[in-house]
């Protein structure tokens, strides 16, 4: 007998999917304590075993189709839209997003996600907004409850639209639409150059002091000069930033 059912829980104490629902209209005046705990017929059109499944679930207060195969006892009551095939629910399989240490800690419900027989998570928290694809690897792509965007790569990790790219290599390179040149960082090529001229300065100066000092009779001074300037502060491209070498 089909009948349509309200969610009353979702947070099945033993994380195997079960919802508790209230049958209408026959359960509609029943306690709370007494509704029934019910599973799915169906988890994924695509079946369920050890290497994959779904984990999905109805949010507290939505409506769901069920087929009570013992009326008018309610003990053994599916929920028709999802497959769910005994010992093998999924949920543990969320733990692996402990990996991620930009999202919070999820707690069972949450999240709805699919897990695939290779080992990716593609994920989605109704209550943070945190989502994403944690893939086999340790590899991810996220977006936490604040709206930020994280992406972390195991090996190379390029990101590129028509108008260039952006490549991490391998080997510790940051590659800017190309690997032919490298680039100087403006603090120490600074400070490189007011060494140096600080070095030609005092060159200059102690020449001039020589030269006054060697001076001829009648000479009234030997050859001043004035001390160099070096400003290099338009050559900084202050919206590209990295570490220090």
């Amino acid at each position: 007998m089909f009948r349509a059912a309200k969610v009353i829980k979702n947070n099945d104490e033993n994380q195997l999917g079960k919802i508790q629902v209230r049958i209408y209209p026959e359960l509609i005046d029943v306690d709370e304590d007494f509704l029934p705990w019910v599973d799915f017929y169906s988890n994924s059109l695509n079946g369920t075993s050890e290497n994959s499944g779904e984990h999905t679930f109805p949010e507290v207060g939505s409506w769901v189709r069920v087929f009570v195969e013992d009326y008018p006892v309610f003990h053994r009551v599916k929920i028709i839209s999802n497959d769910y095939v005994e010992g093998l629910y999924i949920y543990e399989k969320a733990e692996g997003l402990t990996e991620i240490t930009e999202l919070e800690a999820q707690t069972y419900p949450q999240p709805i996600f699919k897990f695939y027989k290779d080992g990716t998570i593609q994920f989605h928290n109704t209550d943070t907004g945190e989502s994403g694809t944690l893939y086999g690897d340790g590899s991810y792509q996220i977006k936490d409850k604040n709206g930020n965007f994280f992406s972390y790569s195991i090996n190379e990790h390029k990101f590129y639209n028509d108008n260039g790219y952006i490549k991490l290599t391998n080997d510790g390179y940051v590659d800017l639409n190309g690997s032919d040149r490298t680039l100087v960082t403006f603090s120490e090529l600074k400070t490189a150059l007011n060494n140096f001229k600080t070095s030609i300065e005092g060159k200059i100066a102690s020449h001039s002091h020589a030269t006054t000092c060697g001076a001829g009779a009648g000479s009234t001074t030997g050859t001043v000069y004035d001390p160099s300037s070096l400003d290099i502060s338009n050559a900084e491209a202050k919206k590209v930033r990295t570490a220090a070498p």
